[in-house]
């Protein structure tokens, strides 16, 4: 008898839609977020809106410490 097929993990968020996410559900305005981060707010409303799909890993860092996250490795999304 063949062995039951394991269903495969649910996909995870990117980076990018994790700190959307957060900076979205934070309660706090983007300008209080941009000023602890040390970067401009327009900054933050491009990356949020989409128009800017991208941040510097610097950037994120610094998101991250202002929103109190923490970055982890992970495995990569599968590409296709």
């Amino acid at each position: 008898m063949p062995s039951p097929r394991k269903a495969a993990p649910p996909p995870r968020a990117t980076i990018g839609e994790q700190l959307r996410a957060a900076i979205e559900k934070s309660g706090r305005t983007q300008y209080d977020i941009a000023k602890e981060a040390g970067i401009h707010r327009i900054l933050i409303s491009r990356f949020v809106s989409g128009v800017r799909p991208s941040l510097s890993l610097e950037t994120v860092d610094a998101l991250c410490r202002a929103l109190d996250l923490q970055l982890c490795p992970g495995r990569r999304k599968p590409k296709g």
